[in-house]
Order: C-alpha cells, then sequence, then structure tokens
C-alpha cells in the first residue's frame, strides 16, 4: 500500500492558483507505474490524497487529511499487507504555524509506530506489514512567471530549507524502527510552475526506485 499526499495521488502543479488540480493518468502516477513494473502477481494499492499531513489537523474542516485519523481504516481495507509505502512529511510545513524544525520526524515515527503495533494487518495476521519509508520531495520557488503562491504558504525559505532535510531525519526515523528507507530527493524534482508536485518524468523515476527497493525487500537485503 502506498500511503501518502499529492505527489502520491497524482495532482500535476497548476499553471497559477486559480486552476483546477488535475490528476496524471495511470500511466504517469508512481503507484500505477509501480504495478506495472511488478507485474508478477504483486498488487499495489493507491492511498494518495492531497493535503494530508502525517499527524496533523491543518483544517479542523477536513479532519481526514490527517493521516493518523486515516491510517488505520486503511489499512484494514487493504490487509493483508506484505509492505507500507509511506512519504509523507510535506504538508506538515503547510499549517496555520511554522512546524517547529524539532518536530521534524515525530509525525511519521507517529505512523510507524501505529502499523508495528498491529500484526493482525500482515502476512498470516501475524507480523505487521514491513515498512519502506520514503523521504519526501523538497520544494523550491515556482518559476517567476507563475502565479500559485504555493511557496508562501510552506512559509518561504523557512520551509524550504526543512523540506531539505527530510532524508537524514527520515533515514534517522527507520534506522531507529527498522523500516526500509529511500531517499526521493536526488530521484524527482518538483514542477517549476509551483514548485511542489512532482513533473511526470519524477513519477516514472520514483516508481523504478521503488520497485528496485521492493525487490530488495523481497530478497531479504535491508540496505539503506
Amino acid at each position: 500500500m502506498c500511503y501518502g499526499d499529492s505527489n502520491t495521488w497524482g495532482t500535476v502543479a497548476r499553471p497559477h492558483k486559480d486552476a483546477p488540480h488535475p490528476r496524471y493518468g495511470r500511466d504517469v502516477r508512481w503507484p500505477c507505474v509501480l504495478q506495472k513494473l511488478l507485474s508478477d502477481g504483486c498488487a499495489v494499492r493507491e492511498e494518495g490524497l492531497g493535503g494530508r499531513t502525517t499527524i496533523y489537523t491543518a483544517n479542523p474542516a477536513m479532519p481526514f487529511k490527517n493521516g493518523l485519523h486515516m491510517l488505520e481504516g486503511c489499512l484494514k481495507t487493504h490487509a493483508p499487507l506484505d509492505l507500507v509505502i509511506l512519504m509523507l512529511g510535506t504538508n506538515d510545513l503547510h499549517q496555520p504555524e511554522p512546524l517547529p524544525e524539532a518536530e521534524m520526524g515525530h509525525g511519521i515515527a507517529t505512523l510507524v509506530e501505529l502499523i508495528q503495533a498491529h500484526p493482525e494487518y500482515g502476512p498470516e495476521e501475524k507480523r505487521p506489514p514491513e515498512i519502506l519509508l520514503i523521504a519526501p520531495p523538497f520544494i523550491t520557488p515556482s518559476a517567476p512567471d507563475a502565479r500559485t503562491e504555493v511557496y508562501g504558504q510552506f512559509f518561504g525559505e523557512y520551509g524550504e530549507r526543512l523540506s531539505h532535510r527530510f532524508p537524514e531525519v527520515y533515514r534517522a526515523v527507520a534506522e531507529k524502527y527498522g523500516c526500509y528507507f529511500l531517499d526521493a530527493q536526488p530521484l524527482t524534482r518538483p514542477d517549476a510552475r509551483d514548485g511542489v508536485h512532482l513533473d511526470a518524468e519524477s513519477h516514472r523515476r520514483l516508481a523504478a526506485a521503488v520497485r528496485d527497493k521492493v525487490l530488495e525487500i523481497r530478497a531479504g537485503r535491508k540496505t539503506a
């Protein structure tokens, strides 16, 4: 199961702030491309949602975007699961108040703890699913002619700096909890139209890297 935010759902970057949020087709979205690359009987479940955080409720009118509130229901829906892939954290930087730097990693660790506490959702209901923790892409200012205002919603340079810390923070969480780890940042780039959402090529490159990591997990090689 791929549990993430708009970059798992497949949001296409908007050229300006009033444009709709279209979605990439199945031929582009990384979980769907992953399914094609793992076509030997592996079932990949998409669970992406735009605006999803790890454990924070940014908008009380939309509590379902709190990833902690939804995670166990998704685990039960798709059980039994061999592997849960988590790529969340970007929207933790998009709150009414800036996320304290010291809290980075707390949200994703809470989700890991929830998964590991539920062996009933894993193989043969005897052990929890394995977890692949993906450090999310960094954010960046949009192109000069774009009018999305997204960068400011993530607190500008402060949010950008924190987004570049995801790899070191998430690697430490993965090591602490015995998870697998993948850094999406060398593989992906934000679309210049808004500086947050992945372009199509990034989806394809991420899918290929996740495929390789899944094959490692199947072979029982835990590599960082």
